[in-house]
């Protein structure tokens, strides 16, 4: 009798757990988007955004409006204020919210990989892609936190999660911010080594054939994302692995490194060598004092597996 008193409580508690961790989500994506939408207002986002639509609406005729940047501020304060003021009526698990959470998180991922994605059709960033990565990374979060407060966890969410946040981070970090520095325009060869250039491809191709490797790996042996805010739920020791601890964060940089002997860009250099300070230094601080707190066997996995030169032989 004890025993079924006591498991009745503590299921009621972590179904009450789920749902405000689900509501505190759902709030967190919704400061996001204030912050995304504040940074788009302050730079101009109309101005950059009304042209791109005319020009649709002149090579296809699809009648596309043209917004007036007072009556587009106050549609998105009202939008973002009635999202926000729904937060209660998540943390009561009201029905429909469940469907809602996926819907405005995959919404939010959508505009957050279209801000970082417009270069390649706009030549330039649009206003709002410093805080589309974070937006993403919150509505990745929201998704998570849905899916636990469901009690339906699957596969789909961590796979949907991973390659989310490959766009968003190694997406940003290799790819945006390089396009941003070199414009992708190629310089000399350093110094007139033309085969540097094909030593440059070939990093780039193996690093991102890793990086998706990597991932995949995350999703469906670890259960979570290579992210803080959706962590996997057993410690991933497989695959490369075996051979780094940190095999996502060297490819990151094996990535731009590429890039710079392809474009003989030594800004690029100093950014990749930048990069890797960053990664060490979170890697010291967070990472490595986190993982020791969860997994009792990531001390082993540590003594044996180096942090950044690869061993030649995997780890058994």
């Amino acid at each position: 009798m004890w025993r079924t008193v006591l498991t009745g409580t503590t299921g009621d508690a972590l179904f009450l757990a789920s749902r405000r961790d689900h509501a505190f989500a759902w709030l967190f994506v919704c400061l996001h988007l204030a912050a995304h939408s504040a940074e788009e207002a302050l730079n101009g986002f109309v101005e950059v955004w009304n042209p791109v639509l005319l020009a649709v609406r002149t090579a296809t005729g699809i009648p596309l409006p043209q917004f007036e940047f007072q009556a587009w501020l106050t549609m998105l304060v009202i939008g973002v204020g009635a999202l926000t003021a729904m937060t209660p009526l998540v943390a009561r698990g009201v029905r429909g919210f469940h469907a809602g959470s996926y819907v405005f998180a995959l919404a939010m991922i959508v505009n957050g990989v279209h801000h970082l994605a417009s270069p390649l059709y706009l030549g330039r960033f649009l206003p709002g892609q410093y805080t589309s990565p974070l937006l993403i990374l919150s509505s990745l979060w929201l998704i998570r936190k849905t899916s636990a407060a469901t009690g339906r966890p699957s596969a789909i969410g961590p796979l949907l999660g991973s390659f989310l946040f490959f766009v968003a981070a190694p997406g940003t970090v290799a790819g945006w911010i390089p396009y941003a520095i070199s414009k992708w325009r190629v310089g000399p060869a350093f110094a007139g080594f033309e085969a540097g250039r094909a030593f440059g491809v070939v990093l780039v191709a193996v690093a991102f054939i890793a990086l998706v490797e990597c991932f995949a790996r995350f999703a469906l042996v670890g259960r979570g994302v290579p992210a803080p805010v959706a962590p996997t739920q057993t410690l991933v020791v497989s695959g490369l692995y075996r051979h780094c601890r940190n095999p996502m964060y060297v490819c990151v940089v094996a990535a731009i490194l590429g890039q710079a002997l392809i474009l003989g860009s030594g800004a690029l250099l100093l950014y990749a060598a930048m990069v890797w300070l960053l990664f060490h230094l979170f890697v010291l601080v967070y990472e490595e004092p986190t993982l020791a707190r969860q997994f009792h066997n990531y001390r082993d996995y540590k003594a044996h597996v180096p942090r950044w030169l690869p061993r030649l032989r995997p780890w058994p």
